[in-house]
Parts: C-alpha cells; sequence; structure tokens
C-alpha cells in the first residue's frame, strides 16, 4: 500500500465518522434543543395564562364584595314585612322633627296583579303647617326606603298654628315595597 491510498483510506474514515458524529450526536442534540426550549415556551405561556386567571379571580373577588355590599344596600330600601316597626319608628321620629302630629292607621299587605314586588300601604294622617308638612314629605321621598306617595288630600283647619301660620291637615297614603 502505497502513502496516497493511506492518507485517501484515512481521509474516506475521517469523513465516515464526521458524517457518522453529526448524523447521531450532533443532529439529537439540536433536535432535543428544539423541543426542550418548544416545551419552555409551552411552560411560558401556561404561566402567563395561570398568572392572568390569577388576576382575573382576584379581580372578580373584589367585585363579587362590592356586589354583596350593594346587595346589602339594596335589602335595607326594603322593609320587614312581619314586623314594620323599624318603619313605623321612622314615620313616627321624622314627624316629631318636622313638629307634625301624625297617626299612623293599620296596614295591610298587597300585591297587585302583574306587580313583581309586593308592597305595604300605610294611611297617614297628619296636621300641622303646610311648610312642615312639605318637609316631612320631603323626609319621606329621601328616606332609605322605597316609598311611593299616594293620594294625598289636604285641607285647611280653622285654627291657626304658630307663627298665624294656618294648620293643615293632610291625609295620604304611603305604598312601601316590603322584603
Amino acid at each position: 500500500m502505497t502513502a496516497s491510498k493511506k492518507i485517501t483510506i484515512t481521509l474516506i474514515i475521517i469523513c465516515l465518522l464526521a458524517v457518522l458524529i453529526i448524523i447521531f450526536i450532533i443532529v439529537p442534540l439540536f433536535k432535543s434543543i428544539e423541543s426542550n426550549s418548544k416545551e419552555i415556551i409551552a411552560q411560558k405561556q401556561k404561566a402567563s395564562l395561570l398568572e392572568s386567571e390569577g388576576l382575573n379571580l382576584k379581580e372578580n373577588e373584589t367585585l363579587k364584595e362590592a356586589s354583596q355590599q350593594f346587595l346589602q344596600e339594596v335589602r335595607k330600601l326594603f322593609i320587614d314585612s312581619e314586623v314594620p316597626l323599624e318603619f313605623v319608628n321612622f314615620l313616627e321620629n321624622t314627624s316629631q322633627e318636622c313638629q307634625l302630629l301624625i297617626d299612623i292607621l293599620p296596614n295591610f299587605q298587597t300585591k297587585k296583579e302583574g306587580s313583581s314586588w309586593s308592597y305595604s300601604v300605610f294611611q297617614l294622617v297628619s296636621t300641622g303647617s303646610f311648610p312642615d308638612f312639605l318637609r316631612f314629605l320631603e323626609k319621606l321621598e329621601n328616606s332609605p326606603y322605597l316609598i311611593d306617595i299616594q293620594d294625598i288630600n289636604i285641607s285647611r283647619l280653622a285654627s291657626q298654628g304658630e307663627g298665624g301660620q294656618a294648620n293643615i291637615k293632610a291625609s295620604f297614603s304611603i305604598k312601601v315595597f316590603i322584603k
């Protein structure tokens, strides 16, 4: 064997070894790097999705708390149908603040056909000055209850009130929505 044949055979063996190294070591190494990087990207996407869902859950919790507080406030707008004592006390205290004499006639619970809310009707008879009566009505309208004032009848009394103002007698009914 001549030296040139030995060099050629050695070069062929080295080339074959280089090709085998590329095929069996480097190509699988690059494929595993590619699959690992795809897996890392997928994991990052999952992590960001979980993080955004966590933020949404926190936001939903705050919305839930706010809606529960709102529902509690809405429940306060309705009076207790069984014992409307708190509402009657409110009427009496408001009439005293407005310097009116007030009589509250017994209520009766009704629900009109087609109406989705139950309500009670209170019949009120008050006597006092007209400005005091207007102040009383304003306080009723701004009260923390759902009230609909109905059937107002106002008549002048013969006697004069304090300061020369004519006294009036007002009878009216109030529709108050109940729980």
